[in-house]
């Protein structure tokens, strides 16, 4: 089914995207990359999430479900996110602008998957699809924040800002 196979390719880019991101983490040692990293984890869960409700709903009408399992895609879109940030202590931030270019890459494609799921999902009618997307676009939002938030970083070189940054996405 079309929608499934969507869903999977966005949980996949996910993934990945989130391997991108804790490597950025790791090159960096920076807790605002870490916050973006960590807010990866509620991608995958809420897109894995979205495609155990998208296979439900395909299920056939049966005796216990008449009128079928249609009804369950509304489940995914639903989710509350809601993530817990933990601040660290400070530390030396390294290859800055490496872990720049990860993170400000996994945004655009974050808003790229997005906009593919939207589209598909007006398409096809799934809310658990358009939910998907609003909810990845979302996510590219806070990212162009935090790009900026690392670009000042990097420039001045003020420690404190990265631990603003962890705070204020931690926060969001």
């Amino acid at each position: 089914q079309v929608k499934q196979r969507v869903q999977r390719r966005i949980v996949l880019c996910s993934v990945m995207l989130m391997a991108g991101k804790f490597a950025a983490y790791f090159l960096t040692n920076s807790v605002g990359v870490l916050t973006d990293a960590m807010e990866s984890i509620v991608n995958v869960t809420a897109g894995l999430i979205s495609l155990y409700s998208l296979y439900r709903a395909a299920r056939p009408a049966d005796r216990n479900h008449p009128f079928g399992y249609g009804k369950i895609e509304l489940i995914s879109a639903s989710i509350v996110y809601e993530g817990i940030r933990r601040l660290f202590v400070p530390s030396q931030i390294e290859q800055l602008d490496t872990g720049i270019a990860i993170v400000a890459a996994a945004g655009a494609v974050n808003y790229l998957l997005g906009l593919y799921s939207i589209r598909t999902g007006r398409r096809y009618d799934s809310v658990a699809l358009v939910a998907g997307g609003r909810h990845l676009q979302s996510d590219t939002y806070s990212t162009i924040g935090l790009v900026a938030g690392l670009v000042l970083l990097y420039v001045t070189r003020i420690g404190w800002i990265d631990s603003a940054l962890a705070m204020l996405f931690g926060g969001i």
